[in-house]
């Protein structure tokens, strides 16, 4: 119903893609026609026109104006310098200052280079904020009719319920940003160059490279080579997935590969991440009971947004984190080390029990607690290596991956993002301090001590520990993560805070992205093309610049819930280190 709604308020979208031209200066607009939903502002939150800039190298390192015609005349609107690439997005906001209801004629100009003219359509259309409002509320309605049905189906009726809504909805949403990179690592190993490194010369722009461990880079190959066996796609050049504007807006990669065949080649991709929803809940199921399993997993918005809107791994990652931990409980030795190397092969953090394990089983006899890394974790980690000397300079992308997840960045640039207080650093112009590097291993040094004097303490409080350090020291804490705790919460019995670690993403996610941005750029390939969506970018711009909300949203409300979530863990661990596992 969600995707339905988002269809119906997209159907007169259009499209202006930005194509390299012949010409010294061209220039392109998206959206044509702007439907605003008020009175355009002289100054203020507002939304921000794209302008796509090509150019010939005669004009790299030189100063290209974009002009507005107004009076008779040319007026300077905004400039910028030419790069070596030849391609420019501009953003520049639409403000009563220099746009007008009805057509506006702009171009670009450098020295004695004019370009083309383009038109600005503006209108006044009311019903932006209507159709948004109405999107919303019916997300909301939706989303609480899920829960509520929950209690009114069967079990076994509303997951395959949830599983019919999952295949429907994941073939036409994505986060456009991280469906990129989804795709293009498998395009990459296909052409047989370096995902992971672009090396030098730089096979590929360096912000472009998949910065987590290789496992999923390999399904991704096989995903595309379904995709092109289906519907008889070539493999692009990796050059050609390359948008030229990703250096003055990278959130504009996805540009780079768009088909009309790409829902199917995003369901492939996604499979993995529905496949662990369904794993999640039969280890809860197994755990919690099914109705518990059902209410507090199955319904859970979030577990929908992520596995099967956004299209990222945290979801296979948490679902092998729990297997493991659930192995292990039941004294599945062999198989616990295996999920959680497999785990960490697809994002790190689940590597992390590997460790515990051992501190805790030791006492056993050395020979005893290492046959399961001999056996399950080291051939894991031997072909983990493999694929990154199979296209050579291993150490160097360990590296590489070990600084991007140490300290993550934003194109190349460390930043601040996501849920955590550290924003508050941002905003105060002191750089951004990576307090996990310092703080994460003493934290987790004592975790190990602890689990080896107690060796019947819970995995899963010790999990909860790290995880909560990491939200509380690590500058990226973004929204996806919170699905690594949920599962362990209810587990725990920790309904409450499951219901609020699932709330504080979704609102963050509500408030900082325009929720058309989901939806699949082969269904709508021009994002802001509908008034609903320009309201959207107006709640960005408010919620961004007002900067009381953010604080109080992203960093005061967050580390206010972190505390105390990890104060009761805390508490867990002192009340059961010396009980037994839960069988």
């Amino acid at each position: 119903m969600l995707l339905i709604g988002l269809i119906v308020l997209t159907a007169f979208s259009g499209s202006a893609r930005a194509l390299q031209q012949s010409e010294s200066l061209h220039l392109g607009l998206e959206p044509s026609h702007l439907a605003y939903p008020a009175s355009l502002p002289k100054e203020g939150y507002t939304f921000s026109e794209l302008f796509f800039v090509n150019y010939s190298d005669t004009l790299a390192g030189r100063i290209i104006t974009i002009q507005y015609y107004n009076n008779s005349e040319w007026w300077n609107l905004t400039s910028f310098t030419g790069n070596s690439i030849g391609f420019t997005q501009v953003y520049v906001p639409v403000t009563a200052y220099w746009a007008h209801n009805g057509e506006n004629t702009l171009r670009a100009v450098s020295s004695v280079y004019v370009s083309n003219t383009v038109t600005l359509m503006v209108s006044e259309n009311a019903g932006g904020f209507v159709a948004d409002g109405a999107l919303y509320a019916l997300i909301i309605v939706l989303t609480l009719g899920l829960i509520l049905l929950a209690d009114k189906v069967s079990p076994k009726k509303f997951i395959l319920i949830m599983l019919a809504a999952y295949i429907i909805i994941a073939p036409f949403t994505g986060q456009r940003y991280d469906v990129y990179f989804l795709i293009t690592s498998g395009i990459r190993v296909l052409e047989h160059v370096n995902p992971f490194n672009p090396g030098q010369p730089p096979a590929y722009p360096y912000p472009l490279k998949w910065a987590y461990p290789p496992l999923y880079p390999l399904y991704s190959t096989l995903a595309f080579l379904i995709y092109s066996l289906i519907t008889h796609t070539g493999v692009p050049s990796t050059s050609a997935t390359v948008y030229p504007g990703y250096y003055t807006a990278i959130y504009s990669v996805w540009r780079g590969y768009v088909t009309p065949s790409m829902p199917l080649l995003v369901f492939l991709l996604k499979i993995p991440m529905i496949l662990s929803y369904l794993v999640v809940y039969r280890v809860l199921r197994s755990r919690v009971g099914e109705r518990v399993a059902i209410k507090q997993w199955s319904a859970n918005p979030l577990a929908l947004l992520v596995c099967a809107i956004w299209g990222q791994l945290d979801p296979i990652a948490a679902a092998l984190a729990l297997l493991s931990l659930d192995s292990y409980s039941r004294g599945r030795m062999h198989y616990a080390y295996l999920c959680a190397a497999l785990g960490g092969a697809i994002k790190l953090w689940p590597a992390v029990l590997i460790p515990i394990y051992l501190a805790q089983t030791v006492r056993l006899g050395v020979a005893r607690a290492l046959r399961p890394i001999l056996i399950s974790v080291i051939p894991v980690a031997v072909a983990s290596i493999g694929v990154y000397a199979y296209f050579g300079h291993p150490l160097q992308t360990l590296s590489i991956l070990v600084y991007s997840r140490g300290v993550p960045t934003y194109a190349g640039e460390f930043s601040v993002n996501g849920l955590t207080w550290q924003w508050i650093l941002y905003f105060l112009k002191s750089p951004p301090i990576p307090l996990f590097l310092f703080a994460g291993p003493v934290v987790y040094a004592a975790i190990l001590i602890h689990a080896h004097r107690h060796p019947k303490a819970d995995p899963t409080v010790l999990l909860m520990l790290i995880i909560l350090t990491l939200f509380l020291t690590y500058n990226y804490v973004n929204p996806q993560y919170f699905l690594w705790v949920i599962p362990l919460l209810i587990i725990q019995g920790r309904r409450i805070s499951a219901w609020v670690f699932t709330a504080l993403p979704l609102l963050y996610v509500g408030l900082s992205y325009n929720a058309f941005y989901f939806v699949s750029p082969a269904i709508l390939y021009d994002t802001y093309a509908p008034s609903a969506s320009i309201a959207e970018e107006l709640k960005l711009a408010f919620f961004y610049n007002y900067k009381p909300l953010f604080i109080t949203i992203t960093g005061i409300i967050p580390l206010f819930v972190y505390i105390l979530e990890a104060r009761a863990q805390m508490r867990r661990v002192k009340m059961r280190s010396e009980e037994p596992l839960a069988q």
